[in-house]
Parts: structure tokens; sequence; C-alpha cells
């Protein structure tokens, strides 16, 4: 009896690691060797959508992807059920084709294809897998095509209509052609939906551009979007995006637009509340930069007005904002500009002595 259970507890040992093994089995992606192999079997074993991850090799986002969400138990079941599955690097010359009649640009990106080729849908970035899930879903569902979504709103142009195309399009990450539509179809809403939260997050986007027919119209209905969004939203997102402008003006990035255009809207930052109190010396450092041919002193006023006690007073954000701008000044004498950066590091010394 006694050997008897001792070979009973030297199997069980035995099998211990095994079973762990097996209950630690790793699951993986199954992915085909390449794009057109793996367009042949859509449709087999009912997964009739391909799945093309394209990656940039070398680009964190996309190895986080690779490290973690795609190695996560449900991701894996799920892509292995639903898709025939295909990673293309995009650095590799062969697939220039592919990345122009798509249109990628970011990376990583997730496109959802059908047997044909055909885009169903599209998300990019990196996300977590309880968000990649939920994008996948949205995307594999031919109702959410770009293509579907525009047939339907010019059948029946309709406000729900309208953003289920902004949807569409804000998911892809094509914000290019999200902003076109939005400036096309802005007036078809009623201010309480073109002021919700719910457009928000594609205004905002627009807003960015500040030479778009869609900035100087909020410009001029600002009343209406501080009554429905708040005045802290509206302005923070209107200064970051005319703080940019300003910074393209001194740099010279501005080529068609003459400085009474720039100084007009730059201007503007002064009236808007948005917490920055650079904001008021960049306003005042580009009316000093128009002057800079009139005075021959404009790039040492502009330096003297932004001095290294008034710039590293300001709150980090906008201190490093300053002096970003001052850096990027066209034209602006290096032999100032070292004298500046000297100062700003024994400006700093003596912050840490004392």
């Amino acid at each position: 009896m006694r050997k008897l259970l001792f070979l009973n507890l030297v199997m069980l040992f035995w099998l211990l690691p095994v079973a762990g093994a097996l209950g630690q089995q790793k699951v993986e992606i199954r992915y085909e060797e390449n794009y057109a192999e793996a367009l042949k079997k859509v449709g087999s074993k009912k997964r009739d959508l391909l799945l093309v991850f394209c990656e940039q090799k070398g680009h964190p986002d996309c190895a986080k992807m690779d490290n973690y969400t795609l190695k996560i138990r449900q991701v894996c079941d799920f892509l292995n059920e639903n898709f025939i599955n295909v990673r293309m690097d995009v650095t590799i010359p062969e697939h220039e084709n592919f990345i122009k009649e798509h249109a990628l640009y970011m990376y990583p990106t997730f496109l959802v294809l059908d047997k044909n080729g055909e885009e169903v849908g599209c998300f990019c970035g990196y996300n977590n897998p309880e968000v990649f899930l939920e994008k996948l879903q949205y995307a594999m569902n031919p109702v959410h095509a770009i293509k579907n979504c525009l047939a339907t709103f010019e059948n029946f142009r309709t406000t729900m209509n309208a953003k289920a195309c902004l949807e569409a399009y804000y998911q892809a990450g094509r914000i290019g052609e999200m902003v076109e539509f939005l400036r096309k179809i802005y007036y078809i809403f009623p201010p309480e939906d073109r002021f919700s939260p719910a457009m928000w997050k594609y205004v905002k986007l627009a807003l960015l551009d500040v030479n778009s027919p869609i900035f100087a119209n909020f410009l001029n209905e600002k009343y209406m979007a501080n009554y429905y969004l708040g005045k802290t939203i509206v302005d923070e997102t209107l200064s970051k995006a005319m703080r940019q402008y300003a910074l393209w003006y001194v740099s010279g990035q501005l080529k068609q637009v003459n400085d009474a255009q720039a100084l007009s809207l730059i201007g503007r930052l002064g009236l808007i509340d948005d917490q920055n109190a650079a904001s008021y010396y960049i306003v005042t450092a580009c009316t000093l930069y128009a002057q800079r041919e009139i005075t021959g002193r404009g790039y040492e006023n502009i330096l003297n007005y932004l001095s290294v006690e008034k710039v590293c007073a300001l709150a980090e954000e906008d201190r490093e904002f300053v002096y970003c701008f001052l850096k990027s000044i066209k034209g602006m004498p290096k032999k100032l500009m070292d004298n500046y950066e000297k100062e700003w590091k024994s400006y700093f010394e003596k912050q840490l002595a004392i």
C-alpha cells in the first residue's frame, strides 16, 4: 500500500509541471505570410474580413501594440476567430502602392478590408486591449464605413447622418477629411447642436486651423459657444490655435500672409481669457517683429521686452512655449540669442543656489 501511494505521488509531481504548461499555453495571433495570400483566404472558415496591422519598425506605439495589446488572450482569440490577419511593415518598398492607395500616414494603423480589398473600417494609434476591441468592432461593421456613411448622408441629409460621417472619419483618424466635411455641413446644425459637447470633439480639431472658415465663424459666434460649452473650454482651444499661428508667423512659415493680416488675428489673443500669461507677451513680440525692418532694432527690442526675468517668472508650460517662440523667430541674430540663452542659464543657476 505504501509503495502504491509513493508511486502515485511521484506521478503527481511529474504531471504537475506538464499540466501547468498546458494551462499557460501561449496564445498568438495567426498571421498570414503576405497580403496577397491573406486576401485569397478571406471567407474561409466564416472569416469574411481581413485585418491588416500596418506597422512602422522602430515606432514606439507599434512596438507597444505588438508587445502588449496584441498579446492579450481575449484580443488574440477575437482576431483569430473573426479575421484573416496579416501584418505589414510600411518601411518595405514593395508596400509603397498599398500605403498610397489607403492614404496611410499614422502608425500603427489597423485596416479592416473585405474580400475585394475594399476598406470597411480603419483606426490608428496605440490602444489598450479594451479600447482596441471597441474600435475594432466599430470598424468591422459595414454600416460605419466612410463611403457607406457618405452615401446615406447624400440620400438623407439629416444632422444624425452628418454626425455618423464625422464619427466615421474621426474613428479612421482621417482628421483632414473630417474637417473638410465639417466645413461643408457646419451650418446645417442648429446652435444647440453646433456647440454641443458631442460635436465639440470634431469642432475643436477644425479650430486648430485659424485660416479655416469654421475658425472665423466660431469667433463671430463665440458668445453662443461660451453659453453652450463654457468660456474656459472655448478660450483654451482658441488660444492654443492662435499661439501656434503666432509661432508660425515669426518663423516665416506663413508665406501668403502679410503682417497686417497676421497681427489682426494674433491681436485677438489679448481678448481671450486663456489663463496663459504668455499670450500678452506673444502679441507684443509679434507686433515688434512686424516692425523689425522699420526700426532696425526689432530683434533686440523683442528680447529686451521678453526679458529672461519676465519669461522665467511664467508657468513652466508658458515659459517653454515662449522660449521655443524666441528660438523660432526668422532672422534672429545668433549672437543675440546666444547671449539670451546665457542669461537664461545664469538665472536658473542663481535660483538653484538660493
